[in-house]
Order: structure tokens, then sequence, then C-alpha cells
């Protein structure tokens, strides 16, 4: 089987996967896949060396640079890339009604 058919088919997988473990990193790792197998089957990079080089190159620099911008677009363009909410502090100092107890006298929550 030649190089650039296993190299697809890899992407492939890690694409699909992309769906079951969520996350938005295998869909860069499975495109930077697909540079490989388009760089491969046009003879560009013929060693196996080149492939894993350029496959890692191409993942970090996907990764790196294009995650970012996806969770950002996902978010509706509300939370950052660590959780932490950019309207945070508009609680601050605001009242709240309590639903529940809490466990024990004098805990925050």
């Amino acid at each position: 089987m030649d190089p650039w058919i296993i190299w697809f088919l890899v992407g492939l997988a890690l694409l699909v996967s992309e769906f079951f473990l969520p996350g938005v990193v295998l869909v860069f790792v499975g495109l930077a896949a697909w540079v490989v197998a388009a760089l491969a089957a046009i003879g560009l990079l013929e060693s196996l060396a080149l492939q894993l080089v350029c496959f890692a190159g191409v993942s970090l620099a996907f990764t790196g640079t294009l995650r970012r911008l996806i969770l950002h677009r996902l978010d509706g363009g509300q939370a950052s890339l660590s959780g932490s909410s950019d309207h945070a502090d508009e609680f601050v100092g605001k009242t709240a009604v309590i639903l529940t107890d809490f466990e024990k006298p004098g805990e925050s929550g």
C-alpha cells in the first residue's frame, strides 16, 4: 500500500474520532495527516523520516494557531481558551438567592 494512502486513512480516522473525543485537537492532527498524504502523493515527501517530521510540524502549527480561533468561534466568542468567563466580574457584590442549604455553617458556595 502506498504511504499516502496510509496517511489519508490515518487522517480520516483522526477526523472521525473527533466526534467521539471532543477537544478540538484531533481534527488538526487529522488535517496534518492529510497534508502529509498530499505531499507524499505528489512525491515531495518520499522518506518516512521526512513524512514524520512534516506531520509533527504541521500538527503543531495547526493546533497552535487554529485551535484558539476555532474554540472562540464555537463558544460564540464568549469564553476564553482557559475556560474562564470574561463576565465573571459582573457578579461580584451582587445579591443571590440560596436555593439549598450548605452542608456546614460558614461554608462558602
